[in-house]
């Protein structure tokens, strides 16, 4: 009789336990197809970042020669500070896409969503959210260090060709 009781509760206790084993495995599955969904690297982020590192410098140098041409600033440009201002800015403007991929929400593909559990859509949600927001910042980040080398480089041939020496030599 005993054994009996055993047996009965063994089985009460598993049939108790395995909603929640099956939902938990249903949650860590929508997890790693939230995190599947989003592999692969963001070019479009990485070239967003890498021209906004390019394009900034010569718009701001732009507006400040227009300014000067112009007279609309009223007194002398100092360069070393237009050229401080513009790295400023250009790092300024380059932190911004690095902010907004941090504070922006991906939305998840509406179709992965049918027939699943409210369980189910809540944890894939949050995998494809925090997935994409890493995916995102990695991409910027090495969309502005590839930009800034590449002007780096830049500036430098351009400062040797035309003057014949490199930069900050006298």
């Amino acid at each position: 009789m005993r054994e009996i009781a055993v047996f009965v509760a063994c089985i009460l206790f598993y049939a108790s336990v395995a909603p929640i084993v099956a939902s938990t495995s249903e949650i860590a599955e929508a997890r790693i197809a939230g995190e599947n969904d989003t592999k692969g690297f963001d070019w479009k982020r990485f070239t967003a970042s890498y021209l906004t590192i390019h394009a900034s410098p010569i718009l701001l140098l732009s507006a400040i020669w227009f300014m000067d041409e112009f007279n609309l600033y009223g007194g002398p440009f100092d360069s070393d500070n237009v050229v401080l201002s513009c790295c400023a800015a250009t790092y300024g403007i380059s932190a911004l896409t690095i902010v907004f991929a941090l504070i922006h929400s991906p939305v998840p593909p509406a179709d992965r969503f049918l027939g699943k559990s409210p369980e189910w859509v809540n944890a894939y949600t949050q995998a494809y959210q925090k997935s994409m927001k890493r995916s995102r910042v990695d991409a910027s980040v090495a969309g502005c260090f590839a930009g800034t080398a590449t002007l780096a480089a830049t500036v430098y041939l351009i400062f040797s060709v035309t003057s014949g020496d490199t930069p900050g030599s006298n």
